[in-house]
């Protein structure tokens, strides 16, 4: 049997952080990951590949854009395998950053998979050697999550992918369907219609994105049209199957029948717990399958925590990495400064989507009348310098046009401006503090000028100051 005082059960962003923290707070940490590489399978086979694939895709988007500039280079000759290669140096280089940091903090790292036999005890089969047994005070379940399954897409990741597998393919594919429309289903579908791929994507939804701005979602429908990119919505997928020479065949419930070389299959995510034994420890889920945590990331079992998306929504890896340093905090009754339910979300399709706070159908829910100001992108002096002219900020404040509700924006770079807007809301700061201070120009952040003074001018109209 062997002892630590903590034992981190996978090794992506939740499982990462929440060693270290433990790790500087004096604890003898170990971490157990049961993939070959540390950093958990979302960020080596989803994350950082897809983040990379697409930054190479807007590099060629670029060459194609400014051909002259280089007597027209014939950028679609550029292999597949190439970008690929770029993929796995950046994989590589964050795995061993990985293990540099663990190392530093003297955290030990055991490959294998964990099973819970006891609330102070976890069983690991190691990949090479003998099976061990671990005691520890202290258990961080970080897991994250799966593909779920469907009866009516099997996926056998070579003609029909999932969002885990798709990047494994050989070679570019003349046609592709995606069947969903979230996040992830967005950023492949633009990134690979960037690389050529004809894509199309189909969702029950009557637009993609569920759940985000009404006028975002319209934004990215009629971007995606507009490159080439057939949407196909209000309608669900029947059955898909390869039909033996060279397409994937799919009967959608409106009649319809899509043909395509490749389909990739993004469905709602569920937790990677299968393997756990969570039962057997009393630990509790929630109704979709997730673990059931409190406020201070505890399991239903009080020395057993959870943190990343294995507890659940926001499934983002920002804020994977806060859960999974608070729950050690809290382990260890080390003090911390309360969180902020004012989390930013960004998809990284094309183009970039970034948002934080309330949507304005959510404010106007929530206070009958709002202010909406706008900056389209290809108003800015940077966006026009830069070609990134595609895109607009959107700044929703009170019926008053004071105080800050949300902030939307579509556009190259949005991930990055996004922070201004969530600081200027944690501060509550009013809209005027972005028209009485200055920008730098030309930035794209003066589109946050440029929108407030839009608030700014309907506020005047509505007091019948002019």
């Amino acid at each position: 049997m062997m002892h630590f005082d903590v034992v981190i059960i996978g090794s992506g962003p939740a499982g990462q952080k929440a060693a270290v923290q433990a790790a500087k707070a004096g604890q003898k940490v170990c971490i157990i990951e049961q993939e070959p590489e540390p950093g958990g399978r979302s960020i080596n086979q989803g994350t950082i590949p897809s983040k990379t694939l697409r930054e190479n895709a807007m590099r060629l988007l670029h060459l194609q854009q400014n051909s002259a500039l280089f007597n027209h280079l014939n950028v679609a000759a550029l292999e597949m395998s190439v970008l690929v290669n770029h993929v796995e140096k950046i994989i590589q280089v964050h795995d061993q950053t990985i293990k540099s940091q663990t190392d530093r903090n003297l955290i030990s790292r055991m490959p294998g998979r964990a099973t819970l036999t006891s609330r102070y005890e976890v069983h690991v089969q190691r990949v090479q050697g003998n099976a061990v047994d671990i005691q520890a005070r202290v258990i961080l379940l970080a897991t994250g999550s799966v593909p779920s399954e469907s009866e009516s897409i099997v996926v056998d990741h070579e003609h029909i992918f999932d969002t885990d597998s798709v990047l494994a393919m050989r070679y570019l594919p003349q046609s592709l369907a995606v069947a969903g429309a979230d996040m992830h289903a967005c950023e492949f579908a633009t990134i690979l219609q960037t690389l050529g791929v004809k894509v199309t994507l189909i969702d029950n939804e009557s637009l993609p994105l569920p759940g985000m701005d009404q006028e975002v979602r319209e934004h990215l429908k009629t971007s995606f049209e507009s490159a080439g990119g057939r949407w196909v919505g209000n309608v669900s997928v029947l059955s898909a199957h390869w039909d033996g020479k060279g397409n994937v065949v799919m009967e959608l419930d409106d009649g319809q029948t899509v043909k395509t070389e490749k389909l990739m299959a993004a469905p709602v995510r569920k937790a990677n717990v299968a393997h756990l034994g969570l039962a057997g420890v009393g630990i509790e889920l929630t109704d979709d399958g997730f673990i059931k945590v409190n406020d201070l990331l505890q399991t239903s079992v009080s020395n057993i925590f959870a943190a990343g998306d294995v507890i659940g929504p926001p499934a983002l890896a920002s804020t994977a990495m806060e859960q999974g340093r608070r729950a050690m905090c809290n382990a260890f009754r080390i003090p911390t400064v309360g969180g902020s339910e004012l989390i930013p979300t960004a998809v990284y399709a094309i183009p970039e989507i970034a948002t934080v706070g309330l949507t304005e159908a959510e404010a106007l829910q929530h206070h009958r009348s709002v202010i909406v100001g706008r900056a389209n992108f290809r108003e800015i002096v940077r966006g026009q310098i830069s070609g990134h002219r595609d895109g607009f900020l959107k700044m929703v404040s009170d019926a008053a046009g004071r105080q800050l509700l949300g902030i939307q924006i579509v556009g190259e770079g949005s991930s990055e401006l996004i922070h201004i807007g969530q600081l200027a809301s944690l501060n509550q700061n009013p809209i005027d503090v972005f028209i009485d201070n200055v920008f730098n120009f030309p930035t794209m952040a003066e589109a946050y000028r440029v929108a407030a003074l839009d608030i700014f001018g309907q506020r005047m109209r509505l007091t019948n100051a002019y």
